[in-house]
C-alpha cells in the first residue's frame, strides 16, 4: 500500500540523512579541526600532493608496465604494477624530498600510507559508480571519467590521515 512505501521511503531517506551527515563530518569538520585547532595544515597538503604524485605515478607505470589487473570487476585498467611502481616511485621522491629540501621526519608517516588509502579511496568510488551505473561522473574533464575521478583518493585519504593524525597529537 501507498502508507508502506511513504514508511519505508521516510526510513531509507532519514538512514541517507544521517549517513550523510557521518560523512560530512568525517570529510569536513575533522580536516577543519586539525588546521584550525592543531595547526597541522602542513599535514594535509603534503597529503593532497602525495596523492597526486602517487596517483600519477601509478598511472604512468600502469600504462607502461601493468599487465595483471588489480581489481577486475571494480576497475579494470587498474593494476598491480602501476600500484606497486607507483608506490615505490612515490616512496622515491619523497624521500629525496625530505633529505634534501624539507628536512621533515614526521611527514613520513603520511607518505607510507598514501599509496594504500588512495587505492582504496579509488576502488570504493570506481565500485559506487558501477553499483549505480554511472560510467562517468561528470564532462568537465573528458576521458578521464569526471572531476570525482580525479578527487576519489583525496575523499577518501585526507579525513583518514586528518584524523590519525588528530589521534596521535591527542593520545
Amino acid at each position: 500500500t501507498y502508507g508502506e512505501f511513504f514508511v519505508n521511503d521516510a526510513q531509507i531517506s532519514i538512514n541517507n540523512f544521517f549517513k550523510f551527515l557521518s560523512f560530512l563530518f568525517f570529510l569536513i569538520i575533522i580536516p577543519i579541526i586539525s588546521v584550525q585547532f592543531l595547526n597541522t595544515f602542513d599535514y594535509l597538503l603534503i597529503t593532497v600532493v602525495a596523492i597526486w604524485v602517487f596517483d600519477t605515478m601509478a598511472y604512468v607505470m600502469g600504462v607502461l608496465f601493468g599487465r595483471h589487473t588489480l581489481a577486475k570487476d571494480i576497475s579494470p585498467k587498474k593494476t598491480s604494477e602501476g600500484v606497486i611502481y607507483g608506490a615505490i616511485l612515490t616512496y622515491i621522491i619523497f624521500f629525496v624530498y625530505f633529505s634534501f629540501i624539507e628536512k621533515r621526519t614526521d611527514l613520513y608517516w603520511i607518505v607510507a600510507i598514501i599509496p594504500f588509502l588512495a587505492t582504496i579511496g579509488d576502488l570504493l568510488e570506481s565500485k559506487l559508480k558501477r553499483e549505480i551505473g554511472v560510467k562517468d561522473s561528470g564532462n568537465i574533464l573528458p576521458g578521464h571519467g569526471g572531476m570525482l575521478d580525479r578527487l576519489d583518493s583525496i575523499l577518501f585519504t585526507v579525513p583518514f590521515v586528518a584524523f590519525l593524525n588528530l589521534l596521535i597529537i591527542l593520545f
